[in-house]
């Protein structure tokens, strides 16, 4: 076990200070850090690591330096979590256009969604002064 020089960016953290885990941590990499006023400190050499906001760089960078073995563990931690969740939840896809249209639902012809839509479609070409043909172009009846 190799031991880490303090340097400009770390510091030791004296033993009897209590230090909080981060149980919701996203990332691998927090398993290995515990947190002492809300900075990031090695639970294996103790050393407080500088960080910026939620960043994990640093981390995986003091692991890779000072802690070989354990950064090699959490490479490995980090990929069989990467592959197990892409087997645990289906990637859902967006429906293509082609789809969306061929799911939309057509109102039965004396229903109230009709008579609202043509009443819309009335309203749009009163108000906005354009012409009655609008509505045989294929842009309008895609539209609608």
């Amino acid at each position: 076990m190799a031991a880490c020089a303090s340097t400009s960016d770390t510091a030791t953290v004296a033993a009897g200070l209590r230090l909080v885990g981060k149980d919701d941590a996203r990332s691998e990499i927090r398993k290995y850090f515990a947190y002492h006023k809300l900075r990031p400190v090695c639970r294996h050499s103790k050393k407080q690591i500088q960080t910026k906001g939620a960043n994990t760089s640093n981390l995986a960078k003091h692991l890779a330096d000072k802690h070989a073995e354990l950064h090699k563990e959490f490479k490995d931690r980090q990929k069989s979590a990467a592959t197990g969740s892409e087997r645990a939840t289906p990637q859902r896809q967006q429906p293509t256009l082609q789809a969306m249209f061929e799911q939309q639902n057509k109102y039965p012809r004396e229903s109230e969604g009709v008579k609202r839509l043509n009443r819309a479609v009335a309203e749009f070409i009163c108000l906005d002064q354009v012409p009655v043909y609008i509505v045989e172009k294929a842009g309008f009846r895609n539209l609608v």
